[in-house]
């Protein structure tokens, strides 16, 4: 991080050197555009939480979508339908693969989600397509 949070793979920024924030009013941008729709954004994270949280913050228009599954009660009565969320408005699921972001609405990923186990493959062409159950 350098004082400009951007959105990258691995250290691949030069390839649109879009900005978070720029991303961020993206979406919100979207989701106006788009009010029966729910997204779900996965975030490979090296910011510093309170970096991240400002970046949120600089898009007022994101932070009464959030849905906080920790505050919505998802622990003890599971999840809402797509239905109810778009009812309530609260339409954009934020997950991170570092703990520490709930306080302001980003999940850490492995708190809430499953992945099954995959694999490229190694060398090209030895892909692994079968779905291991969890």
């Amino acid at each position: 991080y350098s004082g400009v949070a951007y959105l990258c793979h691995d250290a691949l920024c030069g390839i649109s050197n879009q900005t978070l924030n720029s991303g961020l009013n993206t979406i919100a941008t979207w989701l106006a555009a788009n009010p029966n729709e729910v997204l779900t954004v996965f975030i490979e994270d090296y910011l510093p939480a309170t970096v991240l949280q400002q970046e949120l913050a600089a898009v007022p228009a994101l932070a009464g979508l959030i849905f906080n599954p920790r505050t919505q009660g998802v622990q003890t009565q599971g999840w809402p339908k797509v239905s109810a969320m778009v009812t309530q408005n609260k339409r954009l699921l934020i997950f991170s693969d570092k703990p520490g972001r709930e306080d302001f609405g980003v999940m850490f990923g492995q708190d809430w989600t499953v992945e099954n186990h995959w694999s490229m493959g190694s060398p090209t062409g030895t892909s692994d397509w079968t779905c291991n159950t969890r």
